[in-house]
């Protein structure tokens, strides 16, 4: 049973694939989608041995798959045919590229897709100003007060799936306790993406998100940091501080995290092993 290979668009490397008297019909590789052209190449021999088969010459490539040629760009066909007589009961070796299978979850799928990490109160490492340990019901929470620029401290790892270039979104989730206060929340996270081999004391990014206010005690309040997480790469580990900036906000009291939530878009399902 042949390998079925999951969707990249890049291309992955087939070479000296065998087929036998293929005929004269529209006819399909073991993998069903292909580039052409430069990449496409056809010999009667293994090794790039025997006769060179001339596109338009000798065979012709059909059925492009239109969707997928604009996700790659350039163009993806899923079928050829040999045209030439003399080449149609003889053994031909295929060499190409293939960005995947259409049985393959990954080729179904419309990409790209958004997967959500949530690291929860309890899962940060308090910082040198801490904040305190409690709960707002049964919800564990970390509780910045006013008066302080309270950090905790955690490591994401970017994994595989990460489209490139991207933009990680962050969101922290909240709330207070007490009395109602109209006052606004500044919730600030330092960042470093480093990989491995790199230093991980330098230079560092501070992204900033400051809610509204007005928000009703006891409930979920959600704070969007203005532009995100960038310049994350496959398999980074990034560091983070999250701190309350209180030069940025007015609410008199502790805000309680419940946790952290990023968004992260991703492209495949996996990585070939």
């Amino acid at each position: 049973m042949s390998v079925k290979y999951d969707k990249n668009l890049a291309g992955i490397q087939i070479t000296d694939e065998l087929h036998n008297s293929i005929g004269a019909a529209l006819y399909n590789l073991i993998h069903d989608t292909f580039f052409g052209g430069t990449e496409f190449d056809i010999y009667t021999a293994p090794a790039s041995g025997g006769v060179h088969l001339v596109e338009n010459t000798h065979f012709t490539l059909h059925d492009e798959d239109t969707g997928l040629t604009i996700e790659a760009g350039k163009v993806v066909f899923t079928a050829l045919k040999i045209i030439d007589p003399t080449y149609q009961a003889v053994d031909l070796y295929f060499t190409y590229k293939t960005i995947g299978d259409y049985n393959e979850a990954a080729d179904i799928i419309n990409f790209p897709l958004g997967n959500h990490v949530r690291v929860t109160a309890p899962s940060w490492s308090k910082g040198v100003a801490a904040p305190i340990e409690g709960y707002i019901g049964i919800f564990p929470t970390l509780e910045f007060d006013a008066v302080h620029d309270d950090e905790a401290h955690y490591s994401l790892i970017v994994p595989f799936k990460i489209q490139s270039g991207s933009v990680i979104d962050v969101h922290v989730d909240w709330a207070y306790e007490g009395g109602a206060d109209a006052g606004t929340v500044c919730w600030g996270l330092e960042y470093k993406n480093v990989a491995v081999g790199e230093a991980l004391v330098g230079g560092t990014t501070t992204i900033l998100g400051t809610s509204p206010g007005g928000h009703t005690t006891g409930t979920l309040v959600r704070t969007t940091l203005a532009t995100g997480i960038v310049g994350a790469v496959e398999h980074d580990v990034i560091g983070l501080r999250l701190y309350r900036d209180i030069s940025g906000g007015t609410l008199a009291v502790d805000a309680s995290l419940i946790e952290v939530h990023f968004e992260v878009t991703e492209d495949k399902l996996g990585q070939p092993i």
